[in-house]
């Protein structure tokens, strides 16, 4: 309904509970009574348009709603909820979100500026392209959210501010934050950060710290290996260079003595993962990273299968094995690809000095199959073209498990043109996971008991394998460190 007076001051009817929903008209602020709007819980609105100089009332929260090209200048929405609400193309000037609550927002190209988030509480929103410039968050709490090339220039924190978040490609610029919120979160970096970083709350006597600074602090903190990795993720931004803090967060026994609140455990372990697939992605690890972990999250199934009070936490925690088994099965696939296709032999390119015992040592773990024999090395440019044979075909296939093991993403990819090709201009066109057809009788690669009548064919065991909880670290064989597989990585450089 639409009230006569409103209607003849260009006004319409204040949107109301039963008057907006996904099929309304869109609601243009600047053509509708926006204070009576603000007044009252706004649901299923789609809003645009500018105001200004608004103040929401005690009632107003806006759920479910859309907020397309909203332009707000000096608006105040002290203790306004905002939820499962989607804000895109927006801007937000001098505007005060003092004692608000945000949770399971989408925002998308967003800028506030001025603004204020005193005692603020946001929870599990996505940020997309947003910008914070010269706003204020003081004693505000910002948890289980994800940043993407979003922007804090000119901020004002006096707390950690930050708990449990991914930041993606962020920006920092004189926005002083904690220590312990790029201990305690995901993704942000140095080159990313422009200014100090504070020991602790304000309120403590906190000091400035340096680049130096964090180092030292890494070095003796008594903090949790997953803390430290953040840190040093911070200062290097990749771990394919390997490190002891990665290797320590990849293990069962570094998480077991976090899982005192449930909940929270399986929070910190689910953004941990998607951080860990995001740096595969990225190039900023290798696929051993990812297969270590979901080796962990399998023994961490394992560990909690017979628990009937963690059956919730048990199906979160498999949805996160189940990330990474889509990865490892790629990997997988490409292990018994190249083990199909590089049966009678394969050439390396790596470095050294062209001594065949020099590279026994180098490669050792490689070659602990003893199935593996360095038959050459020859000049090839700068590096060296050293040749192998295989003994058989599990030696074969623990062979390329570890090579490809310190490969990353894109590594990844370009082996598999490489060998695709190969097989096509073989002729080789059937399935690569069916072995050919002079060698049906092959042995499994990898053996497995699952208590059926009938196994898996040969060419589907090892990619089985991704999709359930154990240990392919130790069934491969590439139990090792991520040192380990940097030192390999420098000394092999590709397949030819």
């Amino acid at each position: 309904m639409v009230n006569q007076e409103d209607a003849d001051r260009g006004l319409t009817t204040p949107p109301t509970l039963q008057t907006v929903n996904p099929q309304a008209a869109v609601v243009d602020l600047s053509q509708t009574d926006a204070q009576r709007l603000f007044s009252q819980e706004i649901r299923a609105a789609h809003l645009t348009g500018y105001i200004a100089n608004i103040q929401a009332g005690s009632e107003c929260n806006v759920v479910e709603s859309l907020l397309q090209s909203v332009s707000i200048e000096t608006g105040r929405f002290l203790g306004c909820d905002w939820k499962d609400t989607a804000i895109r193309d927006s801007r937000f000037m001098r505007c005060t979100f003092s004692s608000a609550s945000l949770a399971y927002n989408s925002l998308n190209d967003v800028v506030f500026e001025a603004s204020r988030f005193d005692d603020a509480d946001f929870q599990n929103c996505d940020f997309d392209r947003v910008t914070f410039l010269e706003c204020a968050f003081l004693r505000s709490l910002i948890k289980t959210c994800t940043f993407r090339s979003c922007k804090f220039l000119r901020c004002n924190t006096n707390n950690k501010l930050f708990e449990t978040c991914r930041f993606i490609e962020c920006q920092f610029s004189d926005t002083i934050i904690q220590i312990q919120t790029i201990a305690e979160n995901f993704g942000l970096t140095k080159n990313n950060y422009c200014g100090p970083v504070r020991s602790d709350r304000t309120e403590a006597s906190a000091v400035m710290l340096s680049v130096n600074d964090l180092k030292k602090w890494n070095d003796s903190a008594a903090a949790q290996p997953l803390h430290k990795a953040n840190i040093e993720y911070f200062l290097f931004e990749t771990f394919t260079e390997g490190s002891v803090y990665l290797d320590a967060c990849l293990t069962l026994r570094s998480w077991l003595p976090l899982f005192r609140t449930s909940k929270s455990f399986v929070v910190v372990l689910n953004q941990w993962i998607d951080f860990l697939v995001w740096l595969y992605r990225t190039e900023r690890t290798t696929i051993h990273t990812i297969v270590a972990a979901h080796t962990m999250t399998g023994e961490l199934i394992s560990a909690l299968r017979d628990l009937t009070q963690n059956h919730m936490n048990l199906a979160a925690i498999s949805g996160d094995h189940l990330s990474l088994s889509q990865t490892v099965d790629r990997y997988l696939e490409l292990v018994e690809l190249c083990t199909i296709c590089y049966r009678e032999g394969a050439s390396l390119l790596v470095e050294g000095n062209g001594d065949l015992s020099e590279y026994a040592e180098l490669l050792k773990p490689m070659l602990a199959s003893g199935e593996v024999h360095l038959l050459s090395v020859v000049p090839h440019n700068s590096p060296w073209d050293l040749a192998l044979s295989f003994g058989s075909t599990h030696g074969t296939m623990l062979f390329f498990a570890f090579f490809l093991a310190t490969r990353t993403h894109f590594e990844l990819s370009q082996i598999r043109d490489r060998v695709a090709a190969s097989r096509t201009s073989s002729g080789l066109a059937e399935s690569p996971l069916a072995p050919p057809k002079s060698h049906a009788t092959t042995e499994p690669l990898l053996s497995i008991d699952l208590g059926m009548i009938k196994q898996p064919t040969a060419g589907s065991q090892l990619r089985f394998r991704a999709y359930l909880p154990g240990n392919l670290l130790a069934e491969l064989r590439i139990s090792v460190g991520s040192g380990q597989i940097a030192k390999l990585r420098k000394t092999v450089k590709g397949l030819l």
